[in-house]
Order: C-alpha cells, then structure tokens, then sequence
C-alpha cells in the first residue's frame, strides 16, 4: 500500500491486463500509467503539467483502444482534479482557462488558406 501524505493509495499500476503486453504500445503505455501515478501529485498538478502529459499520450497512441481511453479518463480526472484544487484557493483565473478558455484557437480568414494562431 502507497501512502501519500499519510492517506493509503492503492497501487493500482500492478493491475492484471486483460490486453496482451507483449505490443511496444501497450508496453509505452503502462510505463505511461505508472509515470502519472508517481508525478500525479497536488503539488505538480497545473494546466501546464496537464498539458504535457497529454501530449505525451498523444505521441504514444492514436487513443483509439480501450487502454488509451482508460488512460485518457484518468487524465481527465487529473484536470478535475486541478479544477477542484484552483476552485479551493480562489485562483479563479486559473479555473476559467483551463475549463473554458483553450491555450490556443486557429482563426481561420476568408481568402487565407493558412489559418491564424491565436493564443490565450
């Protein structure tokens, strides 16, 4: 049993797989899992951190299995956890962007055919 900041954790990383392992993907991705078990704290949890671990689930897959989705719901979980965690200290600009204000829009132009990037 993990412990963090003395409330037991379940490890729930060494989980049976009903999936074959064998796959360099499934492999990636339960290093993956355990990655964001261990940096999944409070302290680490920010849009930016969120972000990143995102990309790097894009990177691994195509997040068309079952596996990536059940990976993809626990990083959504993550976020609501962040959300909840802005919300409890008042950082309500924090809130608003990560739940309603994307990091980045393409603003497409009549007559461009490159559209603009427009950053929060």
């Amino acid at each position: 049993m993990v412990t963090i900041g003395g409330l037991p954790i379940q490890d729930i990383v060494t989980f049976a797989v009903p999936y074959p392992l064998g796959t360099q993907k499934n492999r990636a991705l339960l290093k993956y899992n355990k990655a964001l078990e261990e940096q999944g704290h409070l302290i680490q949890l920010n849009e930016s951190f969120l972000e990143s671990k995102l990309e790097e689930l894009e990177s691994i897959s195509s997040l068309s299995g079952t596996i990536e989705k059940f990976t993809l719901a626990r990083l959504t979980e993550l976020a609501l956890l962040c959300v909840g965690n802005y919300a409890d200290n008042g950082c309500i600009g924090e809130l608003g962007d990560l739940m309603f204000n994307p990091r980045l829009i393409h603003v497409h132009i009549k007559g461009k055919h490159v559209p603009v990037k427009k950053e929060r």
